[in-house]
């Protein structure tokens, strides 16, 4: 089957994805698979649902056998729901003030229990359920700030593993019941991860790369005084280089601070204005005239978008971002300063 245009991207609604394997998958289509692999089970032992009915079967009454009783009638939903899916757990368990009894600390047990039941501790070892998934995923930068790489590694003869963390738009003490939840999980850098941390999220007001898409709402700038400073400056070490990232209208404001704040943004891109140094000379460099000629050398670039990618040290089509690191960055500049259309 045919997919059609490939559409992963930073702060983009991650609609398909390519395994190390080379495999085309839309994410909904690795659902089914997804529930396979977590319900597989080695020597007998029993699987989260099987657990999840010992468990309640055992539970005295109250909120913890409501919780386990919860979950084996919403299984299905709570391991493959999509996003608003898991929304609607998220707040079924808000109104019921099971939140408040699962991140008490007198009520860790009923935390660690679930955690248990679902699994999640050997979710993430190697040859696990987790780097299954994440090999599927194949999402090399980090969704969330495409400054560092998520990558799995792969060495002959050895086992997988996936470099990176992941973060549970849902956090997991919260929720302990989704900590395995497909949609729950989203491939991140250990930086995005841990400032993020437990901090409650939603789907109106925060990006959720499996939902929601924010990349046509922001965008990376070099700053006017920047641009000029550069340009009348002879001395390289006094020039001064500064970014922003800022929406890209005033209706998008409060998402695009929120995302930037959350994760640090404009701090992390501070320490990368070299790429920004780099693209602006070569913007310089390379008038008009001069991509032409180079494009006209029979046989050295198979087309213009391997052309652009050696101008600009980095991928230029927005359906590769999640290849490499400052993509967005490196594509939004490039952009600005006509270093590429």
């Amino acid at each position: 089957m045919r997919l059609g245009k490939k559409k992963i991207v930073l702060m983009i609604k991650i609609e398909v994805v390519e395994s190390l394997d080379g495999i085309k998958n839309k994410l909904e289509d690795l659902r089914d698979k997804y529930f396979t692999v977590v319900n597989s089970t080695k020597h007998g032992s029993d699987t989260p649902l099987e657990k999840l009915q010992s468990s309640v079967a055992t539970a005295a009454p109250g909120l913890e056998h409501d919780i386990l009783q919860y979950c084996i009638n919403n299984y299905n939903k709570i391991l493959t729901g999509k996003p608003k899916e898991l929304a609607a757990v998220v707040a079924h368990s808000d109104l019921n003030g099971w939140t408040n009894f699962l991140t008490t600390s007198a009520n860790f047990p009923a935390r660690d229990r679930l955690l248990s039941i679902f699994g999640y501790n050997n979710f993430r070892v190697a040859k696990s359920k987790g780097v299954w998934f994440a090999d599927s995923l194949n999402v090399k930068a980090c969704p969330y700030c495409n400054a560092q790489y998520t990558i799995v590694t792969r060495e002959r003869g050895k086992a997988k593993k996936a470099k990176f963390q992941f973060d549970h738009f849902y956090n997991k003490s919260s929720y302990p019941h989704l900590s395995i939840s497909m949609y729950n999980l989203i491939p991140s850098c250990a930086a995005c991860n841990l400032t993020k941390s437990k901090k409650p999220m939603n789907l109106n007001d925060h990006y959720h790369p499996y939902e929601s898409s924010i990349a046509d709402k922001m965008s990376f700038v070099l700053d006017d005084e920047s641009v000029l400073m550069n340009l009348l400056i002879r001395d390289i070490d006094a020039r001064k280089i500064k970014t922003h990232c800022r929406p890209t209208s005033p209706v998008f404001q409060k998402l695009v601070e929120e995302h930037c704040t959350m994760y640090d943004i404009d701090a992390v891109y501070a320490n990368h204005s070299d790429y920004a140094e780099e693209i602006l000379m070569k913007a310089i460099m390379y008038p008009e005239s001069k991509k032409k000629e180079l494009l006209t050398i029979e046989g050295l670039f198979k087309d213009r978008a391997t052309f652009q990618r050696y101008l600009i040290g980095n991928y230029p089509n927005e359906s590769d971002i999640l290849k490499r690191p400052l993509s967005k960055f490196t594509q939004d500049i490039a952009r600005q300063l006509k270093l590429i259309k």
